[in-house]
């Protein structure tokens, strides 16, 4: 019942826009073998489909993820490069 209860506030709350936020989070997850990455993957879209977090694979990019993860104060839009091609057709 107490589960019910935080589920029906939490949806009048969200009908509300009481506490809706965007803001971005990096995750990371260390792991010991190879094979455990998929399991980890799937582990951390579980949670954070619970968590109502929309999560997205850096694929091809997990060195910037990474840095970017670290408490540096990178700000990433600060370093990206935007290529000609795109840049001059904006």
């Amino acid at each position: 019942m107490d589960d019910y209860a935080k589920t029906v506030q939490t949806a009048r709350e969200v009908a509300k826009d009481a506490g809706m936020l965007n803001f971005g989070v990096v995750i990371t997850a260390t792991i010991r073998n190879a094979e455990d990455a998929l399991a980890v993957s799937y582990g951390v879209e579980d949670l954070a489909a619970e968590s109502q977090l929309t999560v997205r694979p850096a694929y091809g990019a997990q060195d910037t993820a990474f840095a970017a993860s670290l408490p540096l104060g990178l700000v990433l839009p600060d370093y990206v490069m935007v290529p000609s091609k795109i840049r001059e057709a904006v």
